[in-house]
């Protein structure tokens, strides 16, 4: 039993749909439980269960959790996924815990440099679910994370397994022309999550230094998160005068398909997982940008597969923009290195470690029962 807020929308629910899509239907028997089902953009094969449960008012919260807490004890699971967020993970970890899963927590980004009290609260309360599995999964490498982390996940045998990187060749079509600004060649694009630690605010800084020394770009900024953010940028480019140069086109499940013309891909995180984007970008591709915060600089390498520059640093952005504009036979060697690297993160691999992983949960799981049946 898989357990998420949402069956759309981010990098989890992302993997959690190739995962599922993926595991096999004659040996596992597969349900997730959620909150929203979204637009239906992620489509689910027919044998997975999806139990949706009412969300209800937001402050609500015991109510909620004693739904979810139902909800799992109710069903039984051998083994429970935790993935995101904390409000209905906790809940399910208390219920998979006295009902005897196997429980397996999902740790999505990394603790380090995050600049939004929501989010650090959010990853206090991740360390309740991280506590009460068996195991914690995380798709980057946990050194660079703070003492407590890692030795959490020394403790609970933490595993990384890399996100699968999929890109749908057959919706590629041209660009539609209302993405593209009049009077533009240079296409910079940015796709994700619409929130603090993206720092798009030094992005849109560095934008418009670039415009005023006359560089003929466009910014496309895809993505929706947090509404007060996304205002305050949108102020941004209007006191910057830069509204002809960039557009915000909101979420867009076909951007593979728009961004095949796009020129160079940015990502100024100061605070990532495994971004999926950024790699569907470089499958696609597409020369990169990115930051070298240490769960990028792990795996990644300046100038070899793509451009790194220091994280929360305008001029360097704007230094690392600039070299890329001005050289085409750069661009040209990132984009197929970026492009030939990017195709190691398959779904069979994420498959392959996943099954591992079961396997050793289901053993595990058979020894637990037998003691418990001898006692």
């Amino acid at each position: 039993m898989h357990v998420i807020a949402a069956l759309e929308g981010g990098g989890a629910e992302r993997q959690l749909q190739i995962l599922v899509n993926n595991t096999d239907p004659e040996r596992y028997h597969v349900s997730i439980i959620f909150f929203h089902r979204g637009t239906g953009q992620y489509l689910f094969n027919e044998e997975i269960e999806l139990l949706q449960i009412p969300r209800g008012r937001k402050w609500n919260i015991i109510p909620l959790w004693l739904r979810i807490y139902k909800a799992v004890k109710a069903y039984q699971p051998d083994i429970l996924q935790l993935w995101v967020p904390e409000i209905i993970t906790i809940p399910a970890a208390f219920a998979g815990r006295l009902s005897g899963a196997y429980i397996m927590s999902s740790a999505r980004g990394s603790r380090r440099s995050v600049n939004s009290i929501k989010r650090r609260i959010r990853h206090l309360a991740s360390y309740i679910t991280h506590i009460m599995a068996d195991r914690i999964i995380a798709n980057f490498n946990p050194d660079s994370e703070p003492w407590f982390f890692r030795k959490l996940f020394m403790w609970k045998r933490g595993c990384i397994i890399r996100n699968a990187i999929v890109v749908n060749q057959s919706k590629i079509v041209k660009s539609p022309f209302f993405l593209i600004p009049k009077g533009t060649s240079f296409m910079i694009w940015y796709v994700g999550r619409i929130i603090p630690s993206k720092r798009l605010d030094i992005l849109l800084d560095s934008f418009a230094e670039l415009i005023e020394e006359g560089l003929n770009i466009s910014l496309i900024i895809c993505g929706t998160g947090e509404d007060r953010l996304l205002r305050k940028l949108k102020k941004q480019v209007r006191i910057n005068a830069l509204d002809e140069h960039v557009i915000f086109p909101g979420y867009r499940d076909d951007w593979h398909s728009l961004a095949q013309d796009a020129d160079l891909f940015v990502l100024p995180s100061t605070a990532e997982g495994m971004p999926n984007v950024l790699f569907e970008a470089m499958l696609l591709g597409i020369p990169c940008i990115a930051t070298d915060i240490p769960v990028l600089s792990d795996i990644l390498s300046h100038k070899i597969n793509l451009w790194m520059v220091k994280a929360g640093s305008r001029i360097s952005l704007i230094s690392g923009i600039k070299e890329m504009y001005q050289s085409p036979t750069l661009r040209k060697q990132l984009a197929q290195a970026g492009q030939l690297y990017a195709r190691n993160f398959s779904v069979e691999k994420m498959m392959r470690a996943y099954e591992a992983l079961y396997n050793n949960c289901n053993k595990t799981s058979t020894k637990q029962s037998q003691l418990t049946t001898e006692h």
